[in-house]
């Protein structure tokens, strides 16, 4: 039955295509981390019950024993491996050791699949078809791991638990665990989080809280609260109180919905939300709950409870532009945190087409709601040919922009009040573009029967003049 939720359509690049595996390749390359060379499984060393040696032991059998892994290099099963009842399936207690499921189950009911220790670095981890039925179905605390191709599923806590930095975490599928996958705050810094697909977790599908992560291209759907968390830790990075930057995650080419409560979930202290598709979240499409120096920009949102909620008072240094927030069923930006100062949010640039498009309380007056150097060139959201307020319309499109007169550059001098009687307003709202036919004519004398008559001749138009029907 659950075959039906996993995604393997090519649209979605969770197969690869020759760009991604580029890109990805050169990533690899450049981290240390080890890929696994084309030629199969020949230069990799099978696992075989009852060997004890200096690269690795196998404790019991298959059907219930435990491997420990101490030297580099590659190894793979050779069949299903029940853990029960050792403490871990496998162990990996040295570097630059690759595993590779070669397509098989790891299950057990001990505390974890998987195990890398701190210090076990570049740890490859691939290609097993299920990890189930731990508390961890696996745990790597070494830096550099890489995590390729694996399903997890029905694990008491975490799917796949990376805790060192310079963790990659790419192509898996995480479902029906507490968590699906789950990079750790203090020491998961630059992790890659990529072309997953997390669904029906009980708490969260993906979540990371290192510096500077990126969270791309993955698909969470129907977890029971997050769909994915992210934001920096408070260690390891540059403070961005001081400099303006650091501590970011970037979360953008994701798609999230019907999670049960937020499709996005941007935490402490900073993200970059770039470029999502976020629809039939719960309780609101987007979370930001981050102190400062956030940017929510160019995300498609619909059909949400709430489009973007933020709470925390005094936020600072927020910008939301090039956002389309659609069909939200009670707000399409909710702000419920407290704010006494100008400069907490900039908010420009975004279609706004919900029956109710701002809630928040009279803290709007130290909001900004249109470009903030006035209206500058660029193509905006809408097309026009200016970057400048917002179009404000409704789910109908009978909103305030659809129905003001279309102007040449795309925006109207007449202001707009974001919320009623808040004395907060838009001063540039974005409104229809009007077309501009500009041509030039000559005198064109033709016969008439009343003698000779002039007419305009367009020698620089487009238009097409169909001949008059018996002419």
């Amino acid at each position: 039955m659950m075959k039906d939720y996993v995604q393997t359509d090519d649209k979605t690049g969770y197969c690869g295509g020759f760009i991604f595996v580029l890109v990805l390749g050169s990533f690899l390359l450049s981290s240390g981390v080890a890929i696994v060379s084309a030629d199969g499984l020949s230069n990799h060393t099978a696992l075989v019950p009852g060997y004890n040696g200096t690269n690795y032991t196998f404790l019991g059998s298959y059907s219930s024993g435990e491997v420990i892994i101490n030297e580099s290099g590659s190894y793979y099963l050779t069949d299903d491996l029940n853990s029960s009842p050792y403490e871990y399936g496998i162990l990996i207690q040295g570097t630059g050791i690759t595993l590779d499921g070669n397509g098989k189950n790891l299950t057990g009911s001990s505390e974890i699949g998987i195990m890398g220790k701190e210090g076990s670095h570049h740890t490859t981890i691939i290609n097993f078809s299920k990890i189930s039925d731990f508390y961890y179905g696996m745990r790597l605390d070494g830096n550099n791991s890489l995590v390729n191709g694996n399903t997890v599923s029905d694990n008491g806590y975490t799917g796949i638990y990376v805790g060192g930095a310079y963790g990659t975490i790419v192509n898996n599928t995480a479902y029906l665990n507490s968590n699906g996958i789950y990079s750790t705050p203090h020491y998961g810094r630059n992790c890659v989080i990529m072309n997953n697909t997390a669904f029906l977790n009980k708490r969260m599908g993906i979540y990371t809280g290192g510096d500077s992560s990126l969270v791309y291209g993955n698909r969470a759907f129907r977890n029971n609260v997050y769909g994915i968390m992210a934001g920096g830790g408070d260690c390891g990075g540059i403070d961005p109180r001081d400099c303006g930057y650091g501590y970011y995650s970037n979360i953008s080419g994701n798609v999230a919905y019907e999670n049960g409560m937020y499709g996005i979930y941007s935490c402490e202290p900073s993200a970059r939300v770039i470029g999502n598709t976020i629809y039939d979240n719960y309780q609101a499409g987007i979370m930001i709950r981050s102190r400062l120096n956030n940017s929510v920009s160019d995300n498609l949102l619909t059909n949400n409870t709430i489009g973007i909620r933020t709470t925390y008072s005094n936020q600072y240094n927020v910008t939301m532009t090039g956002n389309i927030i659609r069909e939200s069923v009670k707000a399409g930006i909710l702000v419920d945190g407290t704010y006494t100062k100008p400069g907490n949010f900039t908010i420009y640039n975004n279609i706004l087409a919900n029956n109710q498009n701002i809630f928040m309380n009279d803290s709007t007056r130290c909001f900004t709601w249109n470009h903030p150097t006035g209206p500058v060139s660029g193509i905006n959201v809408i097309g026009g040919p200016y970057l400048a307020g917002n179009y404000w319309s409704n789910p109908e499109g009978s909103g305030w922009s659809d129905l003001q007169d279309p102007k040449e550059t795309g925006y109207s001098l007449v202001p707009y009040e974001v919320v009623d009687g808040s004395g907060s307003w838009d001063t540039a709202p974005l409104v229809r573009v009007a077309q501009i036919i500009n041509a030039s004519h000559d005198d064109w004398t033709i016969l008439h029967p009343n003698g000779n008559q002039s007419y305009p001749r367009y020698s620089n138009s487009n238009l097409h003049c169909p001949g008059k029907t018996g002419g």
